[in-house]
């Protein structure tokens, strides 16, 4: 993106204007796609704490009320696909979600499991 406003001055300033107009409009059409996966950057795709888990704007699940969370991993000859599984007892919903789209590795996202189940747990016999 930058390269593309640099080769832009670039070209305008050794007088290759059409080149230069060329690829500042390219520039400039790629604006508005830089600003919405800004705007995504902050977008909270779940919240994984002592009280429960919430995706984007739904309602927080506590623990009480969620079991069997886990990273499934599928394992096919292109490769493997890791999945955040979770069950909420009420509704009855296994809810699914592709790791890959989110910005935790399953590893990382195993181990904040772990830690935020056990929390609870601590919270709910009184330890902490």
């Amino acid at each position: 993106m930058t390269a593309l406003m640099g080769v832009s001055i670039y070209y305008f300033v050794d007088n290759k204007f059409w080149v230069a107009l060329l690829t500042a409009g390219i520039f400039l059409f790629q604006i508005p796609y830089l600003t919405e996966s800004i705007k995504r950057i902050n977008e909270i795709q779940f919240r994984i704490n002592a009280k429960g888990i919430q995706y984007q704007d739904d309602m927080l699940e506590s623990w009480d009320n969620i079991e069997n969370e886990r990273v499934e991993s599928v394992y096919t000859d292109e490769g493997s696909d890791h999945y955040f599984v979770y069950f909420i007892k009420d509704s009855g919903q296994v809810m699914k979600f592709d790791i890959a789209s989110l910005s935790i590795d399953s590893s990382e996202l195993k181990h904040c499991l772990y830690i935020q189940r056990g929390r609870f747990e601590n919270e709910k016999a009184g330890k902490i």
